[in-house]
């Protein structure tokens, strides 16, 4: 079998299955296509906006793992109300797990599966579950429309301002 019938039988499938074949790449082929390129042909990878979209979608991972905290905390303050004042570990856990199982789920969906941007997306997680309760310090009205007051309450009983929360234990700044 030769050259030729090997060419020929492509052109049967490819007609048959409906796909166009492209031309082999000869020689003459790579150069036309190293002038085209030569020329300003340009490619994604060329312009400002390619050429960011890769470390930019580096900070759109981790605001999906801060957002996924946000829609995590406002699903268990709705749906299991005020925080109880007991165990700060076992909450601590339980937003660490409801976030990012969120945040994986938002992975999955968004088809983001490469490694480096899920775990960015996780650094999001924890960043947010251990220092948004600053956010409820400096800013507890807002807090309290989305959360509810009995929620902000509960948390500014239970945190410090200015402080870092880290397995159960607040750590303050300064």
């Amino acid at each position: 079998m030769g050259q030729t019938d090997f060419q020929d039988r492509i052109a049967r499938l490819s007609e048959k299955h409906g796909v166009v074949p492209t031309a082999p790449a000869s020689s003459e082929n790579v150069v036309r296509a190293v002038e085209k390129r030569s020329r300003g042909f340009q490619t994604s990878e060329d312009t400002l906006a390619g050429r960011l979209a890769y470390p930019l979608s580096f900070v759109v991972a981790f605001l999906m793992g801060v957002l996924s905290v946000f829609i995590g905390r406002f699903a268990f303050a709705h749906l299991g109300g005020a925080m109880q004042d007991g165990d700060a570990m076992t909450l601590y856990m339980i937003d660490l797990a409801l976030a990012g199982a969120m945040a994986f789920a938002i992975n999955v969906a968004l088809k983001s599966g490469e490694k480096e941007k899920v775990a960015v997306s996780m650094a999001g997680v924890f960043a947010c579950v251990s220092l948004m309760h600053n956010l409820i310090w400096m800013f507890p009205d807002a807090a309290a429309l989305v959360y509810g007051d009995a929620w902000v309450e509960s948390l500014m009983r239970r945190s410090l301002p200015n402080s870092f929360f880290f397995q159960g234990e607040y750590i303050p700044f300064g």
